[in-house]
C-alpha cells in the first residue's frame, strides 16, 4: 500500500460525513485503525467500514440505563 492510498483524518471525515475531531475520537477510542507516521494518523479506506455504520444520536450513559425523564 502506498501513501497515496491512505486517508488523512480530514479525508476520512469527509468520507464519513463527520468532523475531523470525531474521527480523532474514534481513533483514540480504538474503533478506527490507523498507521501513525510522525504525528499524522493515516487511515486505510477499508478500515472506514468498521465505523461507517453508526447508530444516530448519543450513546446511553454507562450502565445501559437512561436517565429518568422529567415529568413536567
Amino acid at each position: 500500500m502506498t501513501a497515496k492510498e491512505l486517508l488523512t483524518t480530514s479525508d476520512a471525515a469527509r468520507e464519513l460525513a463527520i468532523t475531523a475531531g470525531r474521527v480523532r475520537a474514534l481513533i483514540s477510542a480504538g474503533r478506527l485503525r490507523t498507521t501513525q507516521i510522525g504525528g499524522m494518523h493515516l487511515i486505510d479506506p477499508v478500515d472506514l467500514e468498521a465505523v461507517r455504520i453508526r447508530r444516530p444520536g448519543r450513546p446511553w450513559p454507562k450502565g445501559g440505563k437512561r436517565a429518568p425523564s422529567d415529568p413536567n
